[in-house]
């Protein structure tokens, strides 16, 4: 398949997964209005058929700052419920590669890189956009061709 067949195909499977993705919530919102309402922990719905599980949770987040302000003040016990953790500065990582590659030779001990999933995207190129973009063509070989026949000319 050529890669314009393959990209109307890609958005056709996207909108149906949309579609799909679309009507799965809205079926899952009616689940969720049959059940108990919890802040958190689970929810056990049961018919002739099938059992459905519907898991509450509580989503929380640090703020840094006040965290720093109130670390002195802190048991170590409840120091525990803030784990460090530690990650990767992708920028910084490039510099210490490109610039200090000695250096970062060391730090590269402690890394795993694996490649990720590529990702794709689509657009619909529309009539305009693609006269546009022939016009720039056209216009990019008629400077090239007179160019070369001023060079060819100039060399003469």
């Amino acid at each position: 398949m050529n890669n314009d067949t393959l990209a109307a195909c890609w958005l056709a499977a996207k909108e149906k997964e949309t579609q799909g993705n679309a009507e799965r919530l809205a079926i899952e919102a009616q689940m969720v209005a049959q059940a108990e309402s919890k802040a958190e922990g689970t929810v056990k719905l049961e018919g002739a058929e099938y059992k459905v599980t519907i898991g509450y949770g509580m989503s929380r987040t640090v703020d840094e700052a006040a965290l720093s302000a109130l670390w002195p003040a802190l048991s170590e016990g409840l120091r525990r419920i803030f784990p460090v953790k530690h990650g990767l500065d992708t920028r910084e990582l490039r510099h210490w590669q490109q610039n200090e590659p000695t250096e970062y030779a060391l730090a590269a001990q402690a890394i795993t890189a694996k490649p990720s999933k590529p990702s794709v995207k689509v657009e619909m190129i529309s009539a305009q956009d693609r006269l546009e973009t022939l016009e720039q063509k056209r216009q990019a070989f008629k400077k090239g061709l007179a160019s070369g026949i001023l060079q060819r000319d100039e060399a003469a």
